[in-house]
């Protein structure tokens, strides 16, 4: 392939994904199909130079840099798109949660008060004979329902789940990240003294301590903040 034709290819993809805003999910869209359309460009170039590499590498890094930083951009903006809005889903799923909740403890309250005005009658019953003797069953069994029905009621808070941002070729999940300050290690030496973390955690390494938060521990002295970490794939 003659360098001239690479030249263009190279500048229309690049045009193509050029200032790209994420603000809805369709941008997401646009932008994840950008950097198939990259690397696919990508995997061109190398396929075209990579038989001579010794003789052309910096060549052909000259088409591959700027590609490559334009893939990094649109991903960053991606995962930055995709972090607020699992933030949001979160937050409106905690939303619909709390009103969830709310109607059942009135649905609760409901079936108690019922259970409570029952008790009342069935303490005023004097059975002296079968009728009597009948309406306190009847108010037994009624009051025995109502028992029930409101153990199923408690259980049954919903989960409000909310769908997640879904994209063509591209998963993401999100994941907790560790920052450290000049106090994190002096914490970290005192809670693993203190027993209330392993001693591996000594070790401040970033890939091990980001495994022990993903894990749920918590580790004095660490700040913890999240991330989204994406994958595209090429369409098929």
């Amino acid at each position: 392939m003659e360098n001239q034709e690479l030249d263009r290819k190279v500048e229309v993809v690049l045009k193509e994904t050029n200032e790209i805003i994420f603000r809805s999910a369709q941008d997401v869209d646009i932008g994840n199909r950008g950097r198939q359309a990259i690397r696919r460009m990508m995997t061109e170039i190398k396929d075209t130079f990579n038989p001579i590499i010794d003789l052309t590498k910096e060549k052909r890094d000259r088409y591959l840099d700027p590609l490559a930083a334009r893939e990094k951009q649109i991903k960053a903006g991606i995962e930055t798109y995709l972090l607020q809005a699992e933030i949001e889903r979160r937050r409106e799923e905690a939303r619909l949660r709390e009103i969830a909740e709310k109607e059942l403890v009135k649905e609760i309250e409901k079936v108690n008060k019922k259970i409570e005005k029952l008790e009342k009658e069935k303490e005023q019953i004097k059975i002296s004979d079968y009728p009597s003797m009948m309406k306190f069953e009847v108010i037994s069994e009624k009051i025995k329902a109502l028992q029930s029905q409101e153990t199923q009621i408690r259980p049954s808070i919903p989960a409000a789940a909310i769908q997640k941002t879904e994209i063509d070729n591209l998963t993401y999940k999100t994941v907790k990240v560790a920052v450290f300050d000049e106090n994190s290690k002096k914490m970290i030496i005192k809670a693993v003294a203190e027993g209330h973390v392993p001693e591996s955690v000594l070790d401040i390494n970033i890939v091990n301590v980001n495994k022990l938060i993903n894990n749920g521990i918590i580790i004095p002295g660490v700040r913890v903040t999240e991330q989204v970490k994406t994958r595209t794939y090429q369409e098929k």
